[in-house]
């Protein structure tokens, strides 16, 4: 085992320690980070909160991406290079793929597939990305356009397939998952987004769950008519393990906090380790184990609590590549 991965290894043991013993200052440091390249997209769709955003549009440069990977290699296991915007619009995208992946970072990225073009597919097979959602979100051309909102389903199933049949050429792999939230979609729809692509055997079709962004949007709570329980007073393991990053170096806790609502610093002015037990993180730990419920970003929090035994099993959030794996790609 190389140093690098044992120095993980030991991490993973120590943020575990962390958030089981509940300290507000972690013995180790994030294993997982979404960084949002951009906050730009080209479609509206009616379960993702972009259009309460206050924040400024804009695209990460290069130079912070790479100050980020270099500080935090060490550590970090995964990364999802995607938050509120649609990630092969920014121009580096495949060098950011290509920099944190020779650093030893596996990476994650999701796409609404519009601009999933012959030249981005072939520079997504060959980049050694991961891992790779594709949100097609309903088989029916109509139910489609009304929740992705100025997207063309007909264009994007065309360029689906193209996309996979070029997959079918390529020896090295990523997981790569089409995926449907599941908006109150019947089991026959379901069904039929399964069936539909179910000749091709290198990918992995899912029926997501939905995603309520911890209740704060009344709009988006009211898509879905059953949903997990919300107002959870349970410790989130969130701040134990991850951090998100939005592409003008701001951090906040997890990838619910869409504006800003919880600043932790700024990758500009600070690095990771610095913000990761800084002040800010410290409080917001503390506010976890006394009451969460008094935090607005997570008081309709339906994260639930980990025993120790599930912080150890290879499922477990501290072992991020491996979460992710289970839930995309084992989840049938």
């Amino acid at each position: 085992m190389g140093n690098i991965q044992k120095t993980r290894q030991l991490n993973r043991g120590d943020l575990i320690k962390s958030y089981v013993e509940g300290k507000s200052i972690s013995e180790g440091y994030p294993v997982e980070l979404i960084i949002e390249p951009t906050n730009y997209c080209n479609l509206n769709c009616i379960m993702c909160p972009r259009d309460r955003m206050k924040r400024k549009i804009g695209m990460m440069d290069l130079s912070l991406f790479k100050k980020i990977i270099d500080e935090s290699k060490n550590y970090v296991e995964f990364i999802y290079l995607h938050l509120f915007g649609e990630s092969l619009f920014h121009k580096d995208i495949f060098r950011m793929i290509t920099y944190a992946e020779k650093a030893g970072i596996n990476v994650g990225l999701s796409t609404n597939v519009t601009m999933l073009s012959e030249k981005n597919t072939f520079n997504l097979l060959n980049s050694n990305l991961h891992l790779l959602i594709l949100s097609l979100d309903n088989p029916s051309k109509d139910a489609y356009n009304k929740i992705r909102v100025g997207g063309d389903y007909e264009k994007i199933e065309k360029t689906i397939i193209y996309f996979l049949n070029e997959l079918e050429k390529f020896k090295y792999k990523p997981e790569v998952v089409l995926q449907m939230i599941d908006l109150d979609c019947s089991r026959a729809e379901q069904n039929l987004f399964k069936n539909k692509f179910s000749k091709y055997s290198s990918i992995h079709v899912k029926i997501k769950g939905f995603c309520d962004w911890a209740g704060q949007v009344e709009e988006i709570n009211k898509l879905v008519s059953s949903k997990a329980p919300l107002g959870s007073n349970s410790k989130c393991f969130e701040p134990w393990r991850a951090l998100t990053i939005y592409w003008d170096g701001t951090v906040v806790p997890c990838c619910n906090d869409f504006d800003g609502a919880y600043i932790l610093g700024n990758m500009r002015k600070s690095n990771i380790k610095e913000i990761w037990n800084g002040a800010f993180m410290q409080e917001f730990r503390k506010s976890h184990l006394v009451d969460k419920s008094q935090m607005n970003l997570c008081k309709s929090c339906s994260t639930v609590n980990l025993t120790h035994e599930e912080c150890l099993i290879t499922t477990s959030p501290f072992y991020p590549y491996e979460r992710e794996i289970e839930y995309y790609c084992r989840d049938k």
